[in-house]
């Protein structure tokens, strides 16, 4: 099982996190899971998956690109909630000479 770490000393609420938290809860349910399965399929304990959704802490990039990968979203849509194509995300960035 992979290590998670989350810090509970943060006492005020994170709008990213919180966010997140309800676009992992959409994957999870989307794909038909209980908290436990997915927690199982990421090899996470049910306990971080409940602190992710709730908005508590975040998942390591490790665990974002391993629920990119297997529920076919992107990690734009993780982190932003916008798929590529979505407003300024189509555009290329500019470059820098």
């Amino acid at each position: 099982m992979n290590n998670v770490v989350c810090s509970n000393k943060q006492k005020r609420i994170n709008p990213f996190k919180v966010a997140l938290g309800k676009r992992i809860t959409k994957i999870r349910i989307d794909n038909d899971l209980t908290v436990e399965a997915f927690a199982e399929d990421l090899e996470v304990s049910v306990n971080a998956v409940s602190k992710w959704q709730r908005g508590l802490c975040s998942p390591d990039i490790e665990n974002l690109a391993i629920m990119a990968s297997r529920y076919d979203v992107s990690l734009d849509y993780l982190i932003t909630g916008k798929e590529r194509g979505d407003d300024e995300m189509s555009s290329p960035l500019p470059i820098c000479a």
